[in-house]
């Protein structure tokens, strides 16, 4: 027991040092990463409270309900608060991040031909991915490509739209935007893959196209879906500015969904969003295989609010 209540009571140290840098992380990209493990440090702080319970040790328990109440409240607000039950017309659309290096091009279209999806979109598609889809039969027409860049977004739909490819932010990254109408209404959907945030320069680019994000869709007409590898948690500062500019993220209907890295169980991360206008509501959303990529693909239903 003695082994235990020190190994526990070291991990509580870590934990709560761990939390409070993660309330600083506007401060330095690496603080940036450690908000990202919100979902693991509440958890951790359960455990340790259920060992310093069974153990009798009231001076641990004391700093070890404090970590778990503090991450309670910054993850209690993304526990889901349920699904819409919209009868009417509704969209599904698929993301998946297909990984530059993946060479499993099988299992990729494979999984386009099992989804229920109306539109798709693949990140990281290279060269060398549209390559190979060309050479391959799907059930979606091709409707947007990267163009000349190194990887981008490959759009895919099932039903009629119109497209738009626009360049974001400072870096004009290329960015489908496929309009149609839903249930006799306006939609846009979109999809941006954001920078990696490993070093200050990243995690600067990453903030910027956050914010790009955030103007873009201020400036959608109708209804508009935002979906992609934002690289980044639900925690992370600069995502509150979408939901400033009146987009949801739908983890907070759906509850969460870690989507990278892909096999890792309870060490994931939710960092592959979907986001609605509020005239929008979630009928469904569920992570896909990961179809040899490091991410968990996300597929989410959509009808307008009746």
């Amino acid at each position: 027991m003695t082994i235990l209540r020190r190994l526990a009571a070291a991990a509580i140290v870590i934990g709560l040092g761990m939390t409070a840098l993660g309330l600083a992380a506007t401060a330095d990209w690496r603080l940036g990463l450690i908000v990202n493990f919100r979902l693991q440090l509440l958890f951790g702080f359960m455990i340790l409270v259920a060992i310093m319970i069974a153990v009798g040790d009231r001076r641990w328990l004391v700093p070890a309900v404090a970590g778990l109440a503090i991450n309670a409240i910054l993850v209690g607000p993304w526990l889901g608060f349920g699904l819409g039950t919209s009868s009417g017309e509704s969209v599904t659309v698929l993301h998946l991040n297909l990984l530059a290096a993946n060479r499993d091009t099988a299992a990729v279209v494979e999984l386009l031909h099992e989804t229920d999806a109306d539109i798709a979109f693949l990140a990281e598609a290279t060269a060398s991915w549209r390559r190979r889809l060309r050479l391959v039969e799907i059930p979606f027409d091709v409707v947007a490509t990267p163009g000349d860049v190194r990887f981008g977004i490959i759009a895919l739909s099932k039903i009629p739209v119109e497209t738009r490819v626009l360049g974001v932010s400072t870096f004009q990254l290329p960015t489908p935007l496929l309009s149609f109408d839903l249930d006799g209404e306006p939609i846009t959907v979109m999809s941006f893959h954001t920078t990696s945030p490993v070093n200050t320069r990243r995690d600067a680019a990453r903030d910027e196209q956050l914010m790009a994000l955030s103007d873009l869709v201020s400036s959608v007409d109708g209804h508009g879906v935002l979906i992609g590898d934002l690289n980044a948690t639900p925690w992370t500062p600069g995502m509150s500015l979408i939901e400033d500019a009146g987009y949801q993220n739908s983890l907070r209907s759906s509850g969460l969904q870690p989507s990278w890295p892909a096999g890792l169980g309870p060490f994931m991360i939710p960092i592959d969003h979907a986001f609605h206008s509020e005239g929008l509501e979630v009928i469904d959303r569920r992570t896909v295989a990961s179809s040899g990529s490091d991410h968990l693909g996300v597929e989410i239903e959509l009808a307008v609010k009746r």
